[in-house]
């Protein structure tokens, strides 16, 4: 399928760019796919294919269309130790046991780049995790076997968002890697009025494999929360026979997904709102 639970779109003018050194070096790592690298005592061989390699159906000029696409989630640092990315990422111990993540802007991203084991990135134990289908909270903590890599962790906003209104920032960009593509930058996004105690809505122009993307203030530099779902990827051009791009236009889309890091208590201690074990807009009979 081209679709998945944690698509996004692009909600007016495109405006993804490649990172590729044009950003100080950030602490924002790839979780690769299984299938696209082989790891042996040595380190992992990466075997990309390119954005229209992966998805046939994609209509010629896309963008980033011959770009090499390697990785299924994002994450970020939020200290020497700690990584942060989005529940459905990394579901159990057990998973995050095989996972891998690399800091994707240090390499060339062509079939057989060889990443040595000392700047792979591996879990060391799920700290806090939470997937809740009916509050949309979807994060997970992980502490990671640091690679020799020297990257800055990210500072973050620590303030509740949900009583304290005003700390919501005005624009907000996101660092990932949307359809597992190389580090891109989108920006210029704001929030959607969206009614909830767990999560805000932006309209980020934001894909799956965005999924524990860094949401930052853009006026700070701090990160706010985790990108975790959104709307549909890619359309079907009936004319075209091929899928394209989701352009939304106003008003359309219903928005990003936004996981504040004050959800996550090993971060910022504190009462938190309970999820709900139940739909709390479904009358129960």
């Amino acid at each position: 399928m081209i679709m998945s639970s944690s698509d996004g779109a692009i909600y007016g003018e495109d405006d993804r760019s490649l990172v590729a050194g044009s950003l100080p070096r950030v602490a924002v790592l790839a979780q690769l796919e299984e299938s696209r690298y082989r790891e042996t005592e040595e380190g992992i061989t990466l075997h990309p294919i390119s954005l229209k390699e992966k998805l046939p159906l994609l209509c010629e000029g896309e963008k980033f269309e011959d770009h090499a696409t390697f990785s299924k989630c994002t994450s970020f640092m939020v200290s020497k130790t700690l990584m942060v990315t989005a529940g459905h990422c990394v579901n159990t111990q057990e998973e995050c046991l095989k996972r891998r993540w690399i800091f994707s802007e240090e390499y060339s991203l062509s079939e057989g780049s060889f990443i040595p084991r000392d700047q792979v990135v591996k879990c060391k134990r799920l700290v806090e995790h939470k997937k809740n289908r009916f509050s949309r909270n979807d994060y997970a903590l992980i502490e990671i076997e640091p690679a020799s890599a020297q990257f800055q962790p990210f500072d973050f906003l620590k303030t509740n968002p949900f009583i304290e209104k005003a700390t919501i920032p005005k624009n907000f960009f996101v660092l990932g890697h949307p359809s597992g593509l190389p580090l891109i930058h989108s920006g210029r996004a704001i929030q959607i009025p969206f009614e909830s105690q767990f999560i805000i809505r932006i309209d980020s122009d934001t894909f799956a494999g965005n999924s524990g993307s860094p949401v930052i203030d853009a006026h700070s530099g701090k990160v706010f929360g985790i990108l975790t779902n959104g709307d549909t990827d890619y359309k079907m051009n009936q004319e075209r026979g091929c899928v394209e791009t989701h352009h939304c236009g106003d008003g359309e889309c219903k928005g990003e997904d936004v996981v504040p890091l004050f959800n996550i208590s090993t971060l910022v201690p504190g009462p938190k709102p309970l999820d709900p074990i139940f739909d709390p807009q479904r009358p129960r009979l």
